[in-house]
């Protein structure tokens, strides 16, 4: 069965911002039947996103249908990540959605703003989170400016959600407009086999600790 995705941006992102358009053509060129639909989520203030308002923007996304939501993706890119894992959290019992993919996810930055903050310190229930998540994979860089210490935030991502890290060389805070690395780790979350000229830029991806 055919899934769907949903990406949820960075701070002031939109759908047509970053990576997201090139994503979503390369997963129209080389996979077009992994996923039937591809939307992107609008924050609810580019500048000033409330954990509340932020979740309420991804559920309306993600609508309120048990099965649409059991096959659906979601790709949270930096905040993005944050959204979606507060999201998982209000999923009634024995309903998840069939895997979630974060880009350049953080649970702290080195000099957060007060808008950061708000986010650092809204507490989660990780046992729902866990519950909700289906297959859990992220893509963090050895460089990110936001986020020193790699291998604490790949290590934390572990303990706290038990999820499958690769640590990407050089990819910084992944605002680039192309991210091969994304797109292999989003098809082989789902064993398609990575291929075409999305898969032969660099970046490669490891697990190896940072």
């Amino acid at each position: 069965m055919s899934k769907r995705l949903v990406i949820i941006p960075r701070l002031s992102g939109t759908p047509q911002s970053d990576w997201y358009p090139w994503l979503q053509n390369q997963l129209q060129a080389n996979s077009p039947d992994l996923f039937d639909t591809v939307h992107g989520v609008n924050l609810p203030d580019l500048h000033q996103p409330t954990v509340k308002g932020f979740v309420a923007n991804v559920a309306e996304a993600v609508g309120s249908d048990p099965k649409e939501i059991s096959r659906t993706v979601l790709l949270g890119h930096s905040i993005g990540c944050l959204a979606g894992l507060h999201y998982l959290e209000t999923l009634a019992s024995g309903i998840s959605v069939s895997g979630v993919l974060c880009v350049a996810g953080w649970w702290w930055v080195d000099k957060p703003w007060d808008v950061l903050l708000r986010w650092m310190e809204a507490p989660l229930d990780l046992a729902k989170v866990r519950a909700a998540m289906g297959k859990c994979e992220v893509v963090i860089s050895d460089n990110d400016p936001f986020v020193s210490g790699t291998a604490a935030n790949k290590h934390a991502w572990e303990e706290k959600l038990n999820a499958k890290v690769f640590v990407i060389p050089g990819a910084q805070h992944f605002n680039a407009p192309q991210q091969p690395a994304v797109l292999r780790a989003l098809l082989e979350m789902f064993d398609v086999t990575p291929g075409g000229p999305g898969h032969q830029a660099s970046g490669a991806m490891t697990r190896r600790k940072a």
